[in-house]
């Protein structure tokens, strides 16, 4: 088959945070539907720990027979999400869509409010609140006339799900995290209103209860069953539903979540 017949083949897609967990699936997941990718993470080299690198991420995009070109950008670096959109207008002159799927898991996301420091705040919402903006900011004069698709990956409960509720002091996460996913999901209301003129979508997606190649001790740390969650496949299948979605502008400002499977502390 020619891949300009593919579901989203001619299109171009840039995905940060790409070297593992929701970001590479999805990544790979499009390049299979034949869009070209650009990908990114703060290293573009194998890592020494075992985890999924950029390195992987290519190639198996590469191996779809689409093109990609993958990118070291730490996204709490202004300078870098320049160097990002130069690159992808430098190899292929547009993007069609923008997945913001970079976050700040880092180990002082878990702490209480009197142990983290400013600066792990700070950089926490840098990561997942700034530096969409930014990114959006800076990408916009490479969506093409007839608009594009932003996809913003968020957090929060679940609908009809509690937020889980652990001893004083326990954390996963902290508050910089669940403060900056509510405001990227403000974030996405406001500018899904602001770009409709240039039919932009900007849709926010819950991956839901993602199991992630890294997230799965950071998980037992904070007092969840990792076995209570979900194959990433859940939250690829939304996310590629959102960005070939027949009509995209009906999401514009939402928030899109991922269908769960029953949750064993709920039962």
């Amino acid at each position: 088959m020619d891949r300009s017949e593919l579901l989203l083949g001619g299109k171009l897609a840039v995905v940060t945070g790409a070297s593992g967990g929701v970001g590479k699936a999805t990544a790979v997941a499009w390049a299979n539907l034949g869009a070209d990718l650009v990908v990114c993470a703060r290293s573009d080299a194998p890592r020494p720990d075992g985890y999924p690198s950029l390195v992987d991420t290519r190639a198996e995009i590469e191996a779809t027979g689409s093109r990609c070109v993958a990118v070291r950008v730490d996204v709490s670096v202004d300078e870098d999400i320049a160097e990002l959109a130069r690159r992808t207008r430098e190899a292929f002159g547009k993007v069609d869509i923008l997945l913001n799927n970079a976050a700040a898991l880092i180990p002082e996301m878990n702490l209480p409010i009197a142990e983290m420091s400013v600066e792990s705040w700070r950089y926490q919402l840098n990561v997942n609140l700034t530096a969409p903006w930014l990114a959006i900011k800076t990408f916009l004069p490479l969506f093409p006339a007839d608009g594009g698709i932003i996809v913003n990956v968020t957090s929060g409960p679940m609908p009809g799900e509690p937020p889980i509720r652990r001893p004083p002091g326990a954390g996963f996460p902290g508050a910089a995290y669940p403060t900056s996913k509510a405001g990227l999901n403000r974030l996405t209301d406001v500018l899904g209103n602001e770009l409709r003129h240039r039919a932009i979508a900007v849709v926010a997606v819950h991956p839901g209860r993602a199991r992630t190649e890294r997230n799965t001790d950071q998980l037992a740390a904070g007092g969840y069953d990792p076995a209570d969650w979900q194959d990433v496949k859940h939250a690829v299948a939304t996310l590629t539903g959102v960005v070939t979605h027949q009509d995209p502008m009906a999401l514009t400002g939402t928030v899109v979540y991922t269908p769960q499977e029953p949750r064993a502390d709920l039962n």
